[in-house]
Formats: structure tokens, C-alpha cells, sequence
């Protein structure tokens, strides 16, 4: 195949990651086709904030990241900002609000010495010899990773995100001098603003990603007015499972503003009309990663694409793997076929984990176009919504509505048939 034909020069386009850089934006960014000012209020809002804090919610692979890197880009000017990654810097299994504050005092930390601050060696012993006693990492080992090319900073993040030990001690010694940190945290905040006539701007994000519900319920819910007290301006992500928590409504009024990242529409509620505005959006991305290369993929078939899969990042990752297929058959432009089977394997994926409590929820979701639990101990919906086979979409009108993930779509007669099997009984709603 010629070289310059082939599919394999667009791969590295479809990555289902973040755009972070500033070539990244030019090249690939599509502006959302709804809510398009979100973003502005929301930076207008953090521009006239004093000690603001903000919820960032939308679903896992909605695009939260990507509109965040580029927020942080643009307030990089008047404000010292904090790319916080929870999956960069603790482990997702495993996280306390005790590794999390520890780890972002350190990212503080860290910023003051990027930005030359010069903190008094009162304050600055202050802070080590809180960190040492609080991790129980030694003197002698400290100077030895320090050899080898870590700082201070580095060696522990690196400790309390991979060691059981470490962060056993962590959660130990904090469990006395939580509010001891908060405020050391604080007046690491305070000589940085001062000494560099900035606002910090911190983004906490990923914590969508963490691998388990309860986890998220910790951060958010148990310990909120802990996250409330870092003394500067702060973007939380914000699971959507979580809005669908009887607590949510009490915590919300606590932050500053909630900004919801709608997931676009590509169909009408009742699945009968295109949603023009929303299939357009896809197309744009599509056609940005493939240098407007027309002849990659037939019209028809990228609206299959795009109608067949429940988000952003399924969408780039069924095109992705399609790319691959057909290159590997020799082909010179995806097909339909190539869809289909990727679609299929990711389907495979979600049905292995549902159960017929599953399978009777999300037909009775695809019927009524709401999902909510039937009670407070229940989690079932918030777990379904938490690893995306439920997906909640809005239109330019901002109706919102629930419907199953589209790559189900193809279950839902076997559905039927399985629950009429089990109940010896016709399947209606």
C-alpha cells in the first residue's frame, strides 16, 4: 500500500486523550455545539472570584479534560495554575482524602519553587519536617533518591502514590493532624500569592476515573468541607454519579458554581429525528484527526459511527481500532464492517458485567428516558451511570434525558427475550 495512502499515517490522531498542547488545540479542538459559552462563564466567574470553588461535572471520556487544559491555558497569564491529576499521582484503587490533601500540599510546594518563590526557612523546614514525620521516610533515604536526580517534592508524591506502606503511615498520622495540614497547605498558598502577585487557580482532575463509587463518595461527601477549605480558587471534576446521591443536594450549595458538561445528542429522545448539531460535531473531530482526508471513510458510514457509539472517547476509540482492521485487510478506507466489529468487541465488554437486575433497569430506562434509583441504599442506576453504560445526554434546547449507551442498542431484543424467558411471561413496560 502506498504510503501515502495509508490509514496508519491518521492512527496517531485517535487517541482518546486530552488535547494539552497548544499545537493539540490548533490542529484537533471542535468547539461543542451546545452550551458553547460554558467555558467563558466559567473562566469569567474564577476571574472575579476570591477563593472560588467550582464543581466540573460530565461524564467519564466526555471531553471534561480537554476543556479544562484549555481553561488553564487561557488563565495562565494572571494566575499560577495547577494541573492536579488524580490518576497521575495517586493510586486510583486506593485513594483517602489524607493521600489526596498530602499529595496537593506537595504539588503547592512544588509550584512555589517552579515560580523562584523564596519561602522563609521557617516555613520551608516547617513543611519538610511535617512531611517526613507524616510519611516516616528517612533522612538517609531521602538523600539517596535526591542523588539520583528527585526532588524533594518527586520522592514523595512517588511514595504516598505507589507504597502500601507509605500511605499506611499517611492515613495513621493524619488522623490527628488533618486540620494541621489544611492550614499549612493554606499558608503555602498565602507566601505564594503574595510573593508572585498572583492568584493560584488549582484543577483537580481524573477523580471521575477512580475505579470505585465509594471512593468518589469519600472525597465528595464525607469529607467536602475539607476540600472547601484550601484557600484559593479550585475546580473539582465531579462524577455525574454522584449528582444522582441524596446528598447532593445539600453539598452543592456549599461550592460556588456547578458547571455541567452536557454529553451532545446525536438523536431526538425518541430516537425518530437526527440531531444535526450533535452529528456534526463528531464529523468535525473526525475530519480535523484525518486532515480533512474525505476519502478515509464514506459519509454514510461515519454517521454509522457516530450514531452507534454513547460518547466522545468510544467514538475515537471504535475509529481507532477500525483503522487497524482495515489495514490489516488491506483496505484503503474504512467500511462498515470494520464498524461493526469494533463496536461488537466493546459491547462484549459491557454486557459481561450485567446482571438480569441490569437488564430489567436499562429497559425500563430506554422506555421512560429517566433513571434514578428506587432508593437512597440503592446504587445500582449511580453505578451504572459511574462505568457509562447508562448515558445522560442534552440538547441545544437544554432538555436532558437518560437513555442506555448506544452500543447496547443491539441487546435490546435479546433483553426482552431473556427476561421473558426468566418470568414466563411476555416482556412489556
Amino acid at each position: 500500500m502506498p504510503e501515502e495512502n495509508s490509514l496508519l499515517n491518521v492512527y496517531k490522531n485517535f487517541k482518546a486523550e486530552p488535547l494539552k498542547t497548544p499545537e493539540e488545540f490548533s490542529k484537533f479542538y471542535v468547539e461543542r455545539p451546545i452550551k458553547s459559552t460554558l467555558m467563558k462563564e466559567l473562566k469569567t466567574k474564577i476571574e472575579n472570584a476570591e477563593r472560588g470553588k467550582f464543581l466540573f461535572i460530565g461524564h467519564r471520556g466526555s471531553g471534561k479534560s480537554t476543556e479544562l487544559n484549555k481553561l488553564s491555558s487561557e488563565l495562565e497569564e494572571n494566575f499560577l495554575v495547577i494541573r492536579y491529576s488524580i490518576k497521575e499521582n495517586l493510586d486510583m484503587n486506593d485513594i483517602t482524602i489524607k493521600d489526596f490533601l498530602l499529595s496537593l500540599g506537595l504539588k503547592i510546594y512544588e509550584l512555589g519553587e517552579q515560580n523562584n518563590i523564596e519561602f522563609s526557612t521557617e516555613l520551608k523546614d516547617d513543611f519538610m519536617r511535617f512531611v517526613r514525620e507524616t510519611t516516616h521516610i528517612k533522612e538517609k533515604e531521602i538523600k539517596e533518591l535526591k542523588g539520583a536526580g528527585l526532588s524533594f517534592t518527586k520522592i514523595f508524591m512517588a511514595k504516598i502514590g505507589i507504597e502500601s506502606q507509605t500511605k499506611d503511615y499517611v492515613r495513621e498520622e493524619l488522623k490527628t493532624k488533618i486540620t494541621d495540614l489544611v492550614r499549612k497547605i493554606n499558608n503555602l498558598i498565602a507566601v505564594i500569592e503574595n510573593l508572585s502577585n498572583k492568584k493560584i487557580l488549582i484543577v483537580v482532575d481524573d477523580t471521575d476515573k477512580l475505579t470505585r463509587y465509594e471512593q468518589a463518595e469519600d472525597l465528595f461527601y464525607k469529607n467536602y468541607s475539607l476540600l472547601l477549605q484550601i484557600d484559593c480558587n479550585v475546580i473539582y471534576t465531579f462524577p455525574i454519579p454522584l449528582v444522582f446521591d441524596p446528598y447532593f443536594e445539600s453539598v452543592q450549595n456549599k461550592f460556588d458554581g456547578i458547571c455541567v458538561l452536557p454529553q451532545p445528542a446525536v438523536k431526538s429522545k425518541n430516537l425518530e429525528i437526527f440531531d444535526d448539531d450533535g452529528i456534526n460535531f463528531f464529523k468535525n473531530i473526525f475530519y480535523k484527526r484525518v486532515n480533512e482526508r474525505k476519502d478515509t471513510i464514506d459519509e454514510n458510514t461515519l454517521e454509522y459511527a457516530i450514531i452507534s457509539t454513547g460518547k466522545l472517547s468510544e467514538f475515537v476509540n471504535v475509529i481507532r481500532d477500525a483503522l487497524i482492521k482495515s489495514t490489516v485487510k488491506g483496505k484503503t478506507k474504512i467500511e462498515k464492517e470494520e464498524i461493526e466489529e469494533c463496536a461488537s468487541d466493546l459491547r462484549g465488554i459491557y454486557e459481561k458485567a450485567l446482571t438480569q437486575k441490569h437488564i430489567s433497569t436499562l429497559l425500563e430506562i430506554h422506555e421512560t428516558k429517566h433513571a434514578s434509583d428506587k432508593s437512597p441504599e440503592e446504587k445500582i442506576v449511580r453505578d451504572m451511570l459511574f462505568s457509562l453504560i447508562i448515558v445522560e445526554y442534552e440538547n441545544k434546547e437544554g432538555k436532558r434525558w437518560h437513555e442506555i449507551n448506544p452500543i447496547l442498542f443491539p441487546l435490546i431484543d435479546k433483553w426482552k427475550n431473556i427476561l421473558q424467558e426468566k418470568q414466563g411471561m411476555k416482556y412489556t413496560l
